[in-house]
């Protein structure tokens, strides 16, 4: 399970609760192989981001990092985006 920033049918609200979920399912309950797996299933400018861990780090304090991160590394996503579509254009 993947966020990305092209996916509109979920938000990343939406990815980090549901994909803690699905890790506390398959029984996975340690905090620093959580925030691992939410880290590796992030849009690549919003991983960059975001650090992997910080001292005394817990799932929250990952998530309310990550989403203060999201509105600049979308921003970044979106001028990519841009840029690649003028590029083709005059391809």
């Amino acid at each position: 399970m993947t966020f990305r920033f092209e996916d509109k049918e979920q938000t990343l609200s939406q990815y980090l609760t549901r994909k803690i979920n699905l890790l506390h399912d398959a029984k996975v309950q340690d905090e620093d192989i959580i925030v691992r797996h939410l880290w590796n299933g992030l849009e690549a400018q919003l991983a960059l981001t975001t650090s992997l861990r910080e001292d005394d780090d817990t799932i929250e304090t990952f998530n309310r990092r990550v989403r203060n991160n999201e509105q600049a590394a979308r921003k970044v996503w979106d001028l990519n985006k841009k840029l690649t579509n003028r590029f083709q254009t005059q391809s």
